[in-house]
């Protein structure tokens, strides 16, 4: 479903530019990925096409997983026509780590690159879907974020950092046709 994945790949785009307003090119460049049903997860307020219609309501993991809205339910991925489609067709996209009382499981990893002033980003993943999608989304977003930096402040970088939930560093390598992934030493 193109126009599913259009409006998933708009949405990280303003995660994008969230990471751009404060971007220092002189500073190493970290992307987070958050351990399994880490992310959270936030839906389309209405059926898709339906316009306007914003990603903004949260429904993994907020107050109302269990009650009193019952927003777990909203998870179901159904089959329609040989497609894999969010309930209701609405539009699901994972948005940065879980939040419970405004903290997330990162937090301390979050101060920690504002000390060292770090490039920052959470990028979340749809833990319900496809790895092989959500990695496609993850190198989409790499490739945007460098050559958009790259135009921005006329610096290319090749490498960037991401840190797994469980802290572990690796070395992300993009060239024009890969993405490989591996960890540091």
């Amino acid at each position: 479903m193109r126009d599913r994945t259009d409006k998933i790949e708009t949405y990280f785009y303003h995660q994008l530019e969230a990471l751009l307003v404060r971007y220092n090119p002189q500073r190493p460049t970290v992307i987070l990925l958050p351990g399994g049903k880490g992310s959270q997860l936030e839906r389309t307020a209405r059926p898709y096409p339906d316009q306007p219609n914003d990603i903004n309501d949260v429904i993994w993991r907020d107050p109302g997983v269990t009650w009193p809205t019952l927003d777990a339910c909203k998870l179901e991925i159904l089959k329609v026509r040989g497609e894999d489609r969010d309930k209701d067709s609405h539009v699901i996209a994972p948005h940065g780590p879980l939040h419970f009382a405004n903290m997330t499981p990162y937090a301390r990893l979050k101060e920690f690159a504002d000390k060292e002033t770090w490039n920052y980003v959470v990028f979340g993943f749809d833990w319900r879907r496809p790895l092989a999608e959500s990695s496609a989304f993850l190198k989409r977003f790499i490739r945007r974020f460098q050559s958009t930096a790259s135009i921005r402040f006329r610096e290319q970088r090749s490498c960037v950092t991401a840190w797994a939930a469980w802290y572990v560093p690796m070395r992300c390598s993009i060239s024009s046709s890969a993405v490989s992934v591996s960890r540091q030493s």
